[in-house]
């Protein structure tokens, strides 16, 4: 089966590509000094301080999911269960 990222860009390009997107790319890889959900929630704090509009954020991953879902905590932004 296609990697998720191509799935989620299918989904998009179904639905006419009519949202604004701003990609963040991580490296989910395990090695290095710090965890990959560290590296992603750094990222992506960064992009939603950046553009407050965000709306959602598609982690393809738990450790890249989990620091999406961290920092937005931590902005205090609604994260969905």
């Amino acid at each position: 089966s296609p990697p998720a990222s191509a799935c989620a860009w299918r989904a998009l390009a179904a639905a006419g590509g009519a949202l604004p997107l701003t990609r963040v790319m991580v490296d989910g890889r395990r090695d290095g000094p710090e965890p990959a959900w560290h590296r992603s929630r750094d990222a992506v704090a960064a992009a939603l301080s950046k553009e407050p509009g965000i709306t959602g954020v598609l982690g393809l991953g738990p450790q890249l999911t989990l620091g999406a879902c961290l920092a937005a905590r931590r902005l205090g932004l609604a994260v969905p269960e």
